[in-house]
């Protein structure tokens, strides 16, 4: 990297946010579906939530939300099935 040239740090910077941006997203959907088991009104209310948010978000910056939507649904359905097959093997 040349000096003043500020290209690749943007860059960096930028996966990085990234990163955290989608980790949140996982994180998010997994905490929902944890949620949904003992009470799912309250796991319909937060992924509803979610949905109407990025909806919302998208229609504001048009910056692809589906892929966030789909980050929280991946990690929605892991943590479901996981907690399933756990209550079914206990």
């Amino acid at each position: 990297m040349r000096c003043g040239d500020s290209s690749n740090l943007f860059h960096s910077k930028e996966i990085k946010t990234l990163k955290y941006r989608n980790a949140f997203h996982y994180v998010a959907g997994g905490i929902t579906a944890w949620i949904s088991f003992p009470n799912p009104i309250l796991g319909l209310t937060l992924a509803l939530t979610f949905l109407i948010y990025e909806a919302m978000n998208d229609w504001r910056k048009i910056d692809h939300s589906y892929h966030d939507i789909l980050e929280f649904l991946i990690a929605l359905f892991v943590v479901a099935t996981g907690l399933k097959i756990w209550e079914i093997v206990r």
